[in-house]
């Protein structure tokens, strides 16, 4: 089956999974994508003004001098501590898999520029976002590793052809060991995040000065995820009502009813009028 063919396949199959996740009706959910409809909504982010992220030209900064000068210098963060040794283990392993395998070398080849110069292409970065966009960029070592794996292999089997291969292979490959080990070494305080409470300080210092049932309204995923996962998994003020006001207002209103369900049946009843009040209050206010 052609790949062109599986498309639609995979894209009815994502489709289908998400409306069961959807179907659950989980208190984190941030779009409802339940139908075809709902789900290309949510795909084509028709939610929050449609396509305002896929802005390829004009270009909001220099393509050389800055965009893609951000993903070199990624890729320098994480390769320069082991002597861009990964980098050249890739490219061996590029050249043996052209040569046994051209077609999947060239196709891979691709992928991996779309994961990263595609990234630069798409995002379109302007000149001092305050956002690492490191995440981004991820994807494309992701696509490298293979390579890397491909190259070490190569490489370890030259050494076991040579003169002394026996004592040399296995030096060998313990200098190849080295690079995951210097760029942990290198990295793992700045991407050590065990100790950094910021999200469970904010999100205590929001919900726990409010009036018991208070509807708080946030404004995207920042704001919201950490007050729905102390609510959620710690228990903290459960009873205040957080009201998303960018999505949709079906959601809106799903989201505040399962909130308010804990609640006396009566004040449920009330809580869940009052939300319903701030969600057609909001739309006027988003629209």
């Amino acid at each position: 089956m052609r790949p062109a063919t599986l498309l639609p396949l995979l894209a009815g199959r994502e489709e289908d999974r998400a409306a069961r996740f959807a179907a659950r009706g989980p208190a984190y959910m941030a779009e409802n994508p339940g139908d075809l409809a709902r789900w290309w909504s949510y795909v084509s982010l028709d939610v929050k003004g449609g396509g305002f992220l896929v802005n390829f030209y004009p270009r909001t900064a220099s393509f050389l001098r800055f965009q893609m000068a951000d993903l070199l210098a990624f890729y320098v963060r994480n390769l320069a501590p082991a002597l861009f040794l990964p980098a050249i283990l890739a490219v061996i392993g590029w050249l043996v898999t052209v040569r046994d395998h051209p077609r999947r070398a060239v196709g891979w080849l691709g992928l991996f520029l779309c994961a990263g110069v595609g990234a630069v292409v798409y995002f379109n970065l302007p000149k001092g976002y305050i956002r690492s966009m490191d995440r981004h960029y991820l994807p494309s070592l992701v696509v490298m590793a293979p390579w890397v794996a491909v190259g070490a292999a190569r490489v370890l089997r030259a050494a076991t052809g040579l003169r002394g291969g026996r004592w040399l292979a296995p030096a060998v490959a313990a200098a190849l060991a080295i690079a995951p080990l210097a760029a942990w070494s290198v990295n793992r305080r700045a991407c050590d995040l065990s100790r950094q409470r910021f999200a469970e300080g904010f999100a205590r210092d929001l919900l726990e000065p409010l009036p018991e049932h208070a509807i708080l309204l946030t404004n995207g995923d920042n704001d919201t995820f950490p007050l729905w996962c102390m609510q959620q998994v710690e228990g903290v003020r459960r009873d205040v009502a957080v009201v998303v006001t960018l999505p949709p207002s079906d959601f809106r209103i799903g989201g505040a009813r399962r909130q308010s369900d804990p609640l006396p049946p009566r004040r449920a009843t009330v809580c869940r009028a009052r939300l319903r009040a701030v969600v057609v209050a909001v739309d006027h206010m988003v629209c």
